[in-house]
């Protein structure tokens, strides 16, 4: 269910990687338990519709706030809005707090039009400067 990228979090007061308090959500298999408290850094979540993504998209960011992971430097990304809508929704209930309102819950085009936004194309040499 789940793959995890190589990433490296930058300096700072970054969190620890290697804390093992584990949290539970009760409507959670093992597989998704297991992917919700993966180590720190990037992952992607594959499964059938019906699956449980959503909810382990959620919880996933829940476990990384409570590992002190400010929610500015969360991102979630969906295929779609009513699915980023839904994870924002999640975990405001499971939260509860306007923190959680500071995780970013994007999809995929809106993450790439603002990268094109910010960036401009030079024509003649066709790359993004």
């Amino acid at each position: 269910m789940v793959e995890r990228w190589p990433s490296e979090l930058d300096g700072g007061d970054a969190p620890d990687p290697n804390r093992q308090e584990t949290w539970r959500c009760p409507s959670l298999d093992a597989s998704q338990i297991e992917t919700v408290n993966a180590p720190i850094g990037p992952i992607e979540i594959r499964g059938e519709a019906g699956s449980g993504k959503t909810l382990v998209l959620a919880a996933r960011s829940v476990d990384l706030l409570r590992r002190d992971l400010k929610p500015v430097h969360c991102m979630v990304l969906t295929l779609n809005r009513q699915t980023s809508q839904q994870v924002q929704q999640l975990l405001w209930r499971m939260i509860g707090d306007p923190e959680a309102l500071k995780v970013r819950t994007w999809t995929f085009d809106l993450l790439c039009a603002g990268i094109l936004s910010t960036h401009t194309v030079n024509s003649d040499a066709g790359s993004l400067r």
